[in-house]
């Protein structure tokens, strides 16, 4: 059995922030991100699309190999659309892993009350329904 868990803030007892990058990989756009933040030595987020990552399997492997957190935010990026699985296909296989966060196109949780069943779907062995980490 998966487990699901859905954030929708990070711990308050903490100033920290997460950056998130949606509906890439999109060269040279997504390298020009990574660079500054191995500049910084900072840590992003990337939800991608898996459209994306198989037009670009470079940027997705190099997103990979930067140890970025790397999220499924579905193939297509249409709202109400449960194309996830789809999506894990190309991703995971781009990178040699499964993905363990997700993120619904366009923050359209409502959408996706019947996502149990789907997740069972997904070849991870944690799920996490990641929306948005920010500690203010």
């Amino acid at each position: 059995m998966k487990r699901i868990i859905y954030y929708d803030h990070a711990r308050r007892d903490q100033n920290k922030i997460a950056l998130t990058f949606d509906d890439g990989p999109n060269p040279p756009r997504t390298d020009q991100i990574i660079n500054i933040l191995e500049e910084w030595n900072i840590r992003g987020n990337f939800f991608i699309l898996g459209k994306w990552a198989k037009r670009f399997p470079d940027s997705t492997k190099r997103l990979a190999q930067s140890k970025h957190l790397i999220g499924n935010h579905g193939y297509n990026h249409l709202k109400g659309i449960c194309d996830f699985a789809q999506s894990e296909a190309v991703i995971s296989n781009t990178i040699g892993r499964p993905i363990k966060y997700i993120r619904a196109p366009y923050f359209d949780c409502r959408s996706y009350s019947h996502l149990h069943p789907f997740i069972l779907k997904i070849p991870s062995g944690f799920i996490v329904i990641y929306i948005l980490l920010i500690a203010i």
